[in-house]
């Protein structure tokens, strides 16, 4: 009896005791993970935020045709010269016209066909000992140069020199001596005028001094032994532009002479003689210096959008 009295009461307590509800302890569980993934989702917002206020906005500077200059692009041209810890509001305003300056001169080289190869580049910065870093002021340098060579329509100039034929071509022992004498000549041409002296004086005293040379010597291309005009040789000679004579280093140095009164010796690598080039006048397409049409072509091209505080 007592046995079974201790089963029922036994069995009476377990009936009394709560019995747990299904699916509660999975939903404890869902709202627990739904707010662990809502802390999650504020802490990211609250960092991409922070972040976001940490990075500036890249600013819309300028704008040269179609063409925008945002500030990291102006920061990128200043890279070439700066490193990037020194580049302040100050350097920063002062690339900004170089950039600007660099998109007016594709503008303008678009227009014009004209171009600068990798050969020529390399050359500049070989012959001014830059790095390849370079490149870019090599690339610009030389369009500027190119664009303002495009506008000349003529240049006046004196010139005295000898033509011998090159080395491509069949030699003579007379040839190498007057290669010589005529690189002492040259230079004792150059150095008169530079002094004053006439064009004509010189080249008749070396005309003097150095027989084989009074053959090929000439002024102005007028050789001085057979020349019976004495205008000829005593006025400027008029030399137009041509696109057909690039390359040729004659041509080449007299179209980049740009100051009245320069002397510039040349001597070609091919051993086909020399000249001697005094610049006289310049008549130029552009009716204007390079900085005048600079600011000209600004103020037709150029949008200013914010200013660099």
């Amino acid at each position: 009896m007592d046995g079974q009295e201790t089963k029922e009461v036994d069995s009476t307590q377990k009936a009394s005791q709560p019995q747990p509800v299904p699916g509660r302890s999975n939903k404890k569980r869902f709202a627990i993970g739904i707010i662990i993934l809502l802390i999650f989702l504020f802490a990211a917002f609250g960092l991409y935020s922070l972040t976001r206020k940490q990075v500036p906005a890249d600013i819309l500077l300028a704008t040269v045709g179609n063409e925008k200059i945002y500030k990291s692009t102006v920061e990128k041209v200043a890279e070439e010269q700066y490193v990037p810890s020194a580049i302040d509001n100050v350097v920063l305003k002062r690339f900004l016209d170089v950039t600007i300056e660099r998109l007016i001169l594709n503008n303008e080289a678009k227009k014009l066909e004209i171009v600068v190869s990798d050969s020529e580049i390399s050359n500049y910065l070989n012959e001014n000992k830059l790095s390849e870093k370079a490149k870019l002021i090599a690339k610009y340098t030389l369009l500027k140069e190119k664009i303002i060579t495009s506008q000349i329509k003529n240049v006046e100039a004196y010139t005295v020199g000898f033509w011998i034929p090159p080395y491509s071509y069949p030699q003579e022992p007379e040839f190498d001596l007057q290669r010589k004498e005529g690189e002492s000549a040259l230079s004792e041409i150059e150095q008169k005028l530079k002094a004053g002296e006439t064009a004509s004086a010189a080249a008749s005293a070396a005309y003097l001094k150095y027989p084989r040379l009074q053959n090929i010597l000439a002024v102005n291309g007028y050789l001085l032994k057979t020349v019976t005009e004495q205008s000829l040789i005593t006025t400027p000679k008029e030399y137009v532009f041509s696109s057909e004579n690039a390359g040729q280093i004659f041509y080449d140095t007299l179209f980049s002479l740009r100051n009245i009164g320069e002397v510039r010796k040349i001597q070609g690598e091919d051993g086909s003689g020399g000249s001697v080039i005094k610049l006289v006048a310049i008549n130029s397409g552009m009716d204007l210096g390079y900085e005048d049409w600079l600011n000209e072509k600004k103020k037709a091209l150029v949008t200013m959008h914010n200013n660099l505080e």
